[in-house]
């Protein structure tokens, strides 16, 4: 019996056009990015990982399957799927366990303001910077499924293999540290930023035209890119209204292009985060 990888390779293009009709964009990689609302789209270390093992175990599956039927004769009729050893199933389930453990975590610091809501990349945190954990994850990972499907194809060549062959039992530990430390690293992180927090609002009523102080934390030594929404109208300038910016402190003036009897909501915008809670000002009379 000779070796047959069209089922395979039929398998993955299949997956493939799945994804598209999806997602709508044409790239293999597409199911691991992340599904972050602020900032540019980054590929997710936990689902890249997975997206792996899956495009291998359609290509295994499918080739070993596609080999099955190319042996077929009259005298000796296909009549069982390929076997999935143990130590692969066991692999398969530490993939998933880290995509839904790592969103779980993610989405629950990013409500409670811990982490920022811009994503980190592959290899990087969300600032850009390395992650030593997931570049640990992603080079196991390329080891394991490379050295998979060299196995894989010389058994299928040779003869040897007739089912789907195992995960080296080293290899599968050395995986499920990387995951697991990949994981803890994300349960143990902290406050990696520092949410911008109103805690007064003086005055709380006025004309239009009135400067106002924004009292609170965190709002940044310099402005940089941060600005304060009025109702959802960014003040970034003192052209807008802007008078002053310090990390404890921010002064504006109310526009007058608001009305008597207009509440004003008053929110703080920093590096992807909205000071929490409602604070408001209420336009009493025009100037």
């Amino acid at each position: 019996m000779t070796a047959d990888y069209w089922l395979g390779i039929v398998a993955v293009l299949l997956f493939w056009v799945f994804s598209f009709f999806v997602t709508r964009k044409p790239w293999p990689w597409v199911l691991a990015e992340s599904e972050n609302d602020v900032g540019p789209k980054r590929l997710s270390a936990s689902k890249f990982q997975a997206l792996v093992w899956t495009y291998v175990t359609l290509f295994a599956y499918g080739s070993i399957f596609g080999t099955r039927l190319q042996g077929m004769t009259s005298e000796a009729p296909f009549a069982e799927l390929p076997q999935i050893p143990r130590n692969f199933l066991f692999l398969m389930g530490l993939s998933a366990i880290t995509v839904t453990g790592a969103k779980g975590v993610t989405i629950s610091y990013k409500s409670q303001g811990r982490i920022s809501d811009i994503s980190g990349g592959l290899l990087t945190g969300p600032e850009g910077q390395g992650d030593l954990l997931k570049t640990q994850m992603l080079v196991w990972t390329i080891v394991a499924a490379s050295m998979y499907i060299i196995k894989l194809v010389r058994g299928l060549n040779d003869g040897s293999i007739y089912d789907m062959p195992n995960i080296d039992q080293t290899l599968l530990v050395l995986m499920g540290i990387s995951q697991g430390s990949y994981l803890g690293n994300k349960l143990v992180t902290r406050n990696v930023i520092k949410t911008p927090k109103i805690t007064e609002i003086l005055p709380l009523s006025g004309d239009a035209g009135t400067e106002v102080v924004i009292l609170g934390e965190n709002f940044g030594e310099t402005q940089g890119n941060s600005f304060v929404a009025l109702n959802g109208i960014p003040i970034k300038t003192q052209a807008d209204g802007l008078v002053a910016w310090a990390d404890l402190q921010i002064r504006l003036k109310i526009p007058t292009t608001f009305q008597v009897n207009d509440t004003v909501k008053i929110r703080v915008h920093r590096d992807g985060e909205w000071s929490p809670g409602e604070y408001t000002f209420q336009v009493v009379s025009k100037k």
